[in-house]
């Protein structure tokens, strides 16, 4: 019996040192059909889709042409040009199109790296291919404008070349100081005319009155000009129409007559047509009411009586006014003190 155990264990033996070499042979020979994988990588050849010139500002189009494990992709700008790699640092990009952005005018060698480390990244490659481009800056836009003193902030239309702002009623713009800064950072900026007022980002202490027409240019770093006009609206100024102009007491001949007359308003011509029955006596008083956009309320419509401009009641019955002459002047004042004058033409039927 033990004879026979032993040389069961004997063969127990055998058979696991045999399990344990072809394990060992097939790990070897997986290792060594790897190392003779070759390694992915035909180049770093790009193109550049995006056809000259190219403008900073503008997306600028490439395209690898190559395979690789992984691409990098090194613009030229500032910390981010190979020639001060490993300080600048690139992107990493997957194979085909991809876009990039200057923000200014300049010279850039673009730099792109074809990487692989083979399929099991036991061997490590690199293909590198690199181009020079020119961009240049034409932007002649506005990306701010603003007040300093009191703080105003405008709002700018670069296609139409407009900056706005709204004021006050009572707001002073004979003697303000402008803080203008250009989309370029390399644009100059400077008076229509002046160009020692103002240079390219900040404020030189300048002021302007802008009651009078103000105009500003722009000047990109490639040479291109655009001029920008600058608006104030007082603020309320839109709010001075007349929009009802009742009358409901009036005397024809010795008469007194209580009936309710609604006046016709035609924005365009500024006139307002009243009609009234045959002999009605204007030199006597008519009773009036009217009402207006306008948020001064009681105090924003007025008109040309016999004695002066009086304030016409914007409820009903309304007030008794005798006018001074026919035609007449409504005058309609909004809350920034604009003021818009109607004409009052009475006729009779």
């Amino acid at each position: 019996m033990r004879i026979i155990k032993i040389k069961y264990k004997m063969k127990k033996i055998i058979y696991n040192s045999k399990t344990i070499i072809g394990l060992m042979l097939l790990v070897l020979s997986i290792f060594s059909s790897c190392e003779k994988e070759p390694v992915v990588l035909t180049g770093a050849n790009f193109e550049i889709l995006t056809p000259e010139p190219y403008k900073a500002g503008d997306v600028i189009s490439f395209k690898v042409t190559d395979k690789a494990d992984f691409f990098t992709f090194y613009s030229g700008a500032k910390n981010e040009d190979f020639a001060n790699y490993p300080i600048s640092k690139g992107f990493e990009i997957a194979n085909g199109t991809f876009n990039y952005s200057y923000p200014q005018a300049g010279t850039y060698v673009v730099t792109v790296l074809g990487n692989s480390f083979g399929q099991q990244a036991t061997k490590y490659e690199r293909a590198m291919t690199t181009k020079t481009i020119t961009v240049i800056d034409t932007r002649t836009g506005i990306s701010d404008f603003s007040i300093l003193n009191p703080a105003l902030s405008g709002k700018i239309d670069n296609a139409t070349g407009l900056v706005s702002f709204t004021v006050n009623g009572i707001q002073d713009i004979s003697n303000l100081t402008p803080l203008i800064i250009p989309v370029s950072k390399q644009a100059k900026v400077y008076q229509k005319g002046k160009e020692t007022n103002v240079n390219d980002t900040v404020v030189t202490g300048a002021s302007f009155d802008f009651t009078k027409d103000t105009l500003f240019t722009v000047v990109a770093p490639h040479g291109e000009k655009q001029d920008f006009r600058v608006n104030f609206t007082r603020a309320g100024d839109a709010n001075r129409a007349l929009l009802t102009f009742t009358v409901t007491r009036f005397y024809v001949g010795a008469t007194v007559t209580t009936v309710t007359k609604n006046a016709t308003i035609d924005e365009a011509t500024k006139t307002v047509n009243l009609v009234l029955p045959t002999g009605t006596d204007l030199t006597k008083p008519i009773r009036m009411w009217a009402t207006s956009s306008s948020l001064l309320g009681a105090t924003a419509i007025t008109i040309y009586t016999t004695t002066g401009y009086k304030s016409v009641k914007i409820v009903a019955p309304g007030n008794s006014l005798i006018i001074a002459a026919n035609p007449t002047t409504i005058k309609v004042m909004s809350e920034s003190g604009a003021v818009a004058e109607y004409t009052l033409n009475i006729s009779f039927n």
